[in-house]
């Protein structure tokens, strides 16, 4: 496995022992403020060793040789301290970088290899509201899906104030169809953990399409077998153990070619173990969110927080990985934390799980319940990006692993 990080500072890499590995590299990095962290990341499907990274608030950086060195990008402006970042690939070649600025409008910016970014296309959203939280996917033909919060207003105490989930598509970035509402069950304006937010959309290789979000406690979705018409009313899959910790949830669809393609697959942490034992947890359907089976715990320590998790599936394989921060080393209420890889070859019956950080950071005393972690694979390369301390300054890691290296089995072809 390989390992970098983004300080403050520079960009400098961490190398773990790999055979044939090249010498860690030093580059500059934009200064930003500790508390607008967001780390993504995403793998070019033609290229596997073609990888980008995005930071907010505007940092951009891609790697041509499989993650032994890193160059950042110009030409994408920051859009402040308050902004969400996002990146995804679509699958057929193209890069989408997304940034949210405080009073909530989108950009979407797009690039063949992570160098070059053409300008930011304006992503229509309501006006005269606050709109913020966004989760981006794309269908297996490489449309894009956009889901966000709105709210009537942010901070509000007014009990009529309310926050749902929207979306919006896209062919290509550049034009999006009119927002629509798709949940019903409204969340509150006062604070995000009341808030309706955390929604991510997931599409099926046959077109169906899912998008679940938190609530309050809750985990909600909907669906749309045709992609046009949704459900009336919001399914409730499962409450969380909201204190002291939790996460929004990240749903996944398996689109590979194999004996799950149409499985959905979701996970999130929360406390549900007990107070001071915050876990990561797994749950699967494979009736279109029907059913859902129990949660099972994905971490496989006696105790310690888990925490930040982040998904991902590669669309060739079906192998399920999860990144996630680890404090089972720390004694009580320590805050030392590591980070964790998780795989399942079974479609998330049983999981394997790796340390594959270096050193052990001091976390956050407060668990931040989005940003931190972001995770991509494709054709058997896994990428990781998370964001610790280092000296006492945020610094972004990334990693770099493959499926064979890991041990994990082949069980589906694309």
């Amino acid at each position: 496995m390989r390992a970098h990080f983004f300080g403050l500072l520079l960009l400098a890499s961490v190398s773990l022992p790999a055979a044939g590995q090249q010498k860690p590299a030093a580059l500059p990095l934009t200064t930003a403020p500790a508390a607008s962290w967001q780390a993504s990341v995403a793998i070019h499907p033609k290229n596997t060793q073609n990888i980008v990274v995005a930071t907010s608030p505007g940092s951009v950086y891609y790697t041509m040789d499989g993650g032994n060195t890193w160059k950042q990008t110009d030409g994408v402006p920051a859009v402040g301290e308050q902004g969400d970042t996002q990146l995804l690939s679509d699958g057929h070649g193209t890069f989408y970088y997304f940034q949210t600025n405080g009073p909530g409008i989108t950009s979407c910016f797009a690039s063949r290899d992570g160098q070059i970014w053409e300008p930011g296309t304006p992503v229509p959203m309501g006006v005269n509201k606050r709109n913020e939280r966004i989760g981006v996917t794309a269908d297996a033909k490489g449309s894009l899906y956009l889901t966000y919060t709105q709210f009537d207003a942010y901070p509000s105490e007014d009990d009529a104030c309310r926050s749902s989930i929207w979306m919006t598509k896209s062919s290509n970035g550049k034009k999006w169809s009119t927002p629509r509402e798709i949940s019903q069950t409204p969340g509150r304006c006062n604070d995000v953990r009341h808030a309706a937010s955390g929604s991510l959309a997931a599409i099926a290789a046959d077109g169906k399409s899912y998008v679940a979000w938190l609530t309050g406690q809750t985990i909600f979705m909907d669906r749309s077998f045709d992609g046009s018409m949704w459900l009336s009313n919001d399914i409730s899959i499962t409450r969380l153990k909201a204190e002291p910790s939790y996460s929004e949830p990240t749903l996944l669809v398996d689109r590979a070619k194999g004996p799950r393609t149409g499985s959905l697959y979701m996970s999130w942490a929360d406390a549900r173990g007990g107070k001071d034992d915050a876990d990561i947890w797994f749950i699967r359907s494979t009736n279109y969110g029907d059913n859902w089976t129990s949660p099972q715990r994905i971490n496989d320590d006696a105790a310690g927080q888990q925490y930040q998790p982040a998904m991902a599936v590669d669309p060739t394989t079906g192998i399920i990985y999860v990144l996630y921060f680890d404090r089972r080393e720390s004694e009580g209420e320590g805050l030392a934390t590591a980070v964790y890889l998780a795989w399942s070859d079974d479609g998330g019956n049983n999981f394997h799980n790796k340390k594959i950080s270096t050193e052990s950071f001091i976390g956050e005393a407060t668990l931040p319940e989005r940003g931190y972690t972001g995770l991509a694979a494709y054709k058997g390369i896994v990428a990781a990006v998370w964001v610790q301390d280092l000296g006492g300054k945020s610094a972004v890691f990334t990693a770099t692993t493959t499926q064979d290296s890991l041990g994990v089995k082949q069980i589906a072809t694309k």
